[in-house]
């Protein structure tokens, strides 16, 4: 999918068929046999794993106000305890413009669902804040019903730059060619976002 080529009504109409697939995704209850089978992760304790590999392997590598907005965006997130009080929910966890197939202008389908896991609902919107901005994450939040979107987008910033230090750092066994270099670029520019961005 790329917004930028949609017209005004179909981007809304995009916003309301992905919202509508969130909310519906995120309401599933699968039986005990399923969701024994998606993987759960203690999100404080992969937090803080990602803050201290963040303060020594990315850090180092990023100008002086980058690394201190990196670190600073770590503290807000981690200093927040509503950040982890949040119902579990059936996430598609790569919700990226490659996984969202477009035809005349309209969405038909979400594809490759090879991350499914229980976790934050907020994460589902993080590629689309990522790839298409805060303004369409946020009407998609809005078309989905949530409930704060503002702490929303202050999360999905954190979800981004750790996606982005995820493909960085594991980039050497896990990331396609060219994956872990487009990863810096867009921390950089997730970095920017902050409000002591360089």
């Amino acid at each position: 999918m790329n917004v930028n080529a949609l017209t005004r009504e179909k981007r809304a109409a995009a916003a309301e068929v992905i919202g509508a697939f969130l909310r519906t995704l995120h309401s599933l209850q699968p039986g005990a046999e399923v969701s024994s089978l998606l993987p759960r992760e203690d999100e404080r304790m992969v937090a803080e794993e990602y803050f201290a590999r963040a303060q020594r392997e990315i850090a180092p590598n990023l100008r002086p106000l980058e690394a201190s907005a990196l670190l600073k965006q770590f503290e807000i997130y981690l200093s927040a305890p509503e950040n982890f009080l949040f119902q579990p929910a059936a996430l598609h966890a790569d919700l990226s413009r490659d996984h969202i197939l477009v035809e005349n202008g309209s969405v038909t389908a979400v594809i490759d669902f090879g991350d499914v896991n229980w976790g934050d609902p907020g994460y589902d919107f993080m590629y689309l804040f990522v790839d298409f901005g805060q303004a369409f994450a946020d009407e998609v939040a809005r078309r989905y019903g949530h409930r704060d979107p503002e702490r929303l987008m202050s999360k999905l910033l954190y979800f981004g730059l750790v996606d982005q230090i995820g493909t960085i750092l594991d980039g050497k066994d896990l990331a396609l060619k060219g994956q872990e270099d487009e990863a810096w670029l867009r921390l950089k520019q997730l970095l920017r976002r902050c409000p002591s961005g360089a």
